[in-house]
């Protein structure tokens, strides 16, 4: 049983090891793509040409930038999604900025909803959905 137990316990460490490194592998990918990914956060924020937003319907008919889509598919499919977490937040921080520190919860709630099927909008076959959080509102 105790054999077990520390065959268990060393399992844990090495997938806890594995995870770590894939972070790391995901946050270095991120920083070296930073400029690529701009593409990807004014399509979030659905800024136009020349930075007014679009109004609600012609956003849904806006597909994903080519240059996201390229910038998306230059990551290795494991990091996409913390790709996509990083375009949503930086976003969003560039949001809250811009309008003092409030963001109406609608425009954040289409964001968000865009940035998880960014994948499937660039027509990508893995990951199509990406998991991604509301941010806690106070």
């Amino acid at each position: 049983m105790a054999k077990i137990l520390a065959l268990v316990a060393v399992l844990g460490v090495l997938l806890a090891m594995a995870e770590a490194g894939k972070q790391q592998q995901c946050r270095q990918q991120i920083e070296s793509r930073e400029q690529q990914l701009s593409h990807c956060e004014n399509y979030l924020s659905q800024k136009g040409k020349n930075n007014f937003e679009l109004a609600e319907e012609e956003e849904e008919k806006q597909p994903p930038p080519q240059e996201c889509c390229r910038a998306l598919r230059s990551f290795n499919r494991e990091c996409r999604c913390a790709a996509v977490r990083e375009a949503f937040g930086r976003q969003l921080e560039k949001d809250l900025e811009e309008s003092g520190g409030w963001v109406e919860q609608r425009k954040m709630q289409r964001a968000l909803q865009k940035a998880k099927l960014l994948p499937r909008s660039c027509n990508m076959q893995q990951p199509q959905e990406c998991k991604i959080r509301p941010p806690m509102v106070l």
